[in-house]
């Protein structure tokens, strides 16, 4: 073999020393990255777990704290609505009363002293326990009385009920905090 022979088969022999260096460290530097996308899906998934538990963990809490603000406000309304019912059921027999007879209020006992007063002497004003006068209201004016004071005390009910429906609302919004 004459010098230029080896001098093509030394330079053909480092060529392939490079090349297989080259697809060597190629190869190395693959399996580096491709251990390092790995680590990464590892650590993408357990991220992707940790979020879903915490979500459903969230949820859970909210779910819980949800029914016990329905059966708080169910047994709330529950007791409401059996006050509201003796309620209705005392202005009936009061009504039931005033169309059967006469209704006999309290009244202020007029001073005869006093100018303008009247002396008490009409047969409408009678005594009353502990001395107190007494007057009879007609049935048809006592009935008007009654449904007067039902109907105040129904839109009172009415208006309280909305004021703890706000008030029970902001608490529970001021309750909860903000996600971070």
């Amino acid at each position: 073999m004459t010098l230029g022979w080896k001098i093509i088969a030394g330079l053909l022999l480092l060529a392939g020393l490079i090349a297989g260096e080259k697809i060597w460290e190629h190869r190395i530097y693959q399996r580096g990255w491709d251990a390092r996308d790995e680590k990464a899906q590892v650590d993408e998934a357990q991220i992707r777990d940790d979020a879903e538990k915490k979500h459903a963990a969230d949820a859970a809490s909210a779910l819980k704290r949800e029914r016990d603000l329905r059966a708080n406000f169910d047994a709330q309304m529950t007791e409401r609505d059996q006050r509201e019912k003796q309620y209705e059921d005392r202005i009936a027999a009061l009504q039931a009363d005033a169309r059967a007879s006469r209704l006999k209020l309290s009244i202020a006992t007029p001073r005869s002293s006093l100018p303008g007063c009247l002396q008490g002497t009409d047969s409408t004003i009678a005594s009353g326990t502990g001395g107190e006068a007494r007057a009879d209201l007609m049935p048809e004016a006592a009935a008007a009385a009654i449904g007067i004071a039902a109907d105040s005390a129904r839109d009172v009910r009415d208006y309280n009920r909305i004021v703890d429906l706000y008030n029970a609302a902001r608490e529970t919004c001021n309750a909860v905090s903000p996600p971070s």
